[in-house]
Protein backbone atom coordinates (compact mmCIF):
# COMPACT_ATOMS: atom_id res chain seq x y z
CA UNK A 1 0.00 0.00 0.00
CA UNK A 2 1.11 3.53 -0.72
CA UNK A 3 1.34 6.68 1.27
CA UNK A 4 -1.12 9.27 0.02
CA UNK A 5 -0.69 13.00 0.53
CA UNK A 6 -3.77 15.20 0.61
CA UNK A 7 -3.87 18.93 1.15
CA UNK A 8 -6.97 20.52 2.71
CA UNK A 9 -5.73 23.89 1.42
CA UNK A 10 -4.01 24.16 -1.96
CA UNK A 11 -3.87 27.94 -2.33
CA UNK A 12 -3.30 30.85 -0.01
CA UNK A 13 -3.70 34.59 -0.63
CA UNK A 14 -1.41 36.75 1.51
CA UNK A 15 -3.45 39.82 0.57
CA UNK A 16 -1.70 43.20 0.65
CA UNK A 17 1.86 42.89 1.97
CA UNK A 18 4.30 45.37 3.47
CA UNK A 19 7.32 45.76 1.16
CA UNK A 20 10.40 43.89 2.44
CA UNK A 21 8.48 42.35 5.36
CA UNK A 22 8.55 38.53 5.19
CA UNK A 23 5.29 36.62 5.61
CA UNK A 24 4.62 32.97 6.33
CA UNK A 25 1.91 30.41 5.81
CA UNK A 26 1.56 26.81 6.95
CA UNK A 27 0.04 24.17 4.67
CA UNK A 28 -1.17 20.96 6.33
CA UNK A 29 -0.32 17.62 4.70
CA UNK A 30 -2.56 14.67 5.58
CA UNK A 31 -1.42 11.10 5.04
CA UNK A 32 -4.63 9.44 3.94
CA UNK A 33 -2.76 6.33 2.75
CA UNK A 34 -1.90 3.10 4.51
CA UNK A 35 1.88 3.45 4.88
CA UNK A 36 4.15 6.22 6.21
CA UNK A 37 4.40 9.32 4.03
CA UNK A 38 7.85 10.81 3.48
CA UNK A 39 8.18 14.27 1.95
CA UNK A 40 11.43 14.04 -0.02
CA UNK A 41 11.61 17.60 -1.30
CA UNK A 42 9.61 20.79 -1.76
CA UNK A 43 10.53 23.05 -4.68
CA UNK A 44 9.39 26.63 -5.13
CA UNK A 45 9.03 28.69 -8.29
CA UNK A 46 11.30 31.45 -6.97
CA UNK A 47 14.18 31.93 -4.54
CA UNK A 48 12.03 34.53 -2.77
CA UNK A 49 9.83 31.69 -1.45
CA UNK A 50 11.47 29.34 1.06
CA UNK A 51 9.91 26.04 2.19
CA UNK A 52 10.44 24.08 5.39
CA UNK A 53 8.63 20.79 5.90
CA UNK A 54 8.15 17.82 8.20
CA UNK A 55 11.25 15.66 7.75
CA UNK A 56 10.09 12.65 9.77
CA UNK A 57 7.75 10.07 8.22
CA UNK A 58 4.08 10.97 8.64
CA UNK A 59 2.18 7.91 9.81
CA UNK A 60 -1.12 6.89 8.17
CA UNK A 61 -4.03 9.13 9.15
CA UNK A 62 -1.61 11.68 10.71
CA UNK A 63 -0.61 15.20 9.64
CA UNK A 64 2.59 17.01 8.75
CA UNK A 65 3.18 20.53 7.53
CA UNK A 66 4.90 22.65 4.94
CA UNK A 67 5.80 26.15 6.08
CA UNK A 68 6.34 28.73 3.35
CA UNK A 69 8.11 32.05 3.87
CA UNK A 70 7.87 34.75 1.20
CA UNK A 71 10.49 37.48 1.62
CA UNK A 72 8.36 40.38 0.33
CA UNK A 73 11.21 41.90 -1.72
CA UNK A 74 9.19 42.38 -4.91
CA UNK A 75 6.39 44.95 -5.21
CA UNK A 76 3.25 44.28 -7.24
CA UNK A 77 1.04 41.27 -7.77
CA UNK A 78 2.60 37.83 -7.82
CA UNK A 79 1.75 34.16 -7.91
CA UNK A 80 4.24 31.58 -6.62
CA UNK A 81 3.98 27.81 -6.70
CA UNK A 82 5.39 24.97 -4.64
CA UNK A 83 5.82 21.37 -5.77
CA UNK A 84 5.84 18.58 -3.18
CA UNK A 85 7.77 15.37 -3.86
CA UNK A 86 6.87 12.38 -1.68
CA UNK A 87 6.88 8.59 -1.68
CA UNK A 88 3.36 8.14 -3.07
CA UNK A 89 2.01 7.21 -6.48
CA UNK A 90 0.76 10.73 -7.34
CA UNK A 91 4.02 12.54 -6.54
CA UNK A 92 4.64 15.34 -7.23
Amino acid sequence: MDAKASFPEKEYNFGVLVYKKPVQHRFVVNNSGESPLVINNVETSCGCTVPEWTKRPINPQKKGEINITYDGDFPGKFRKTIVVYYNGANSP
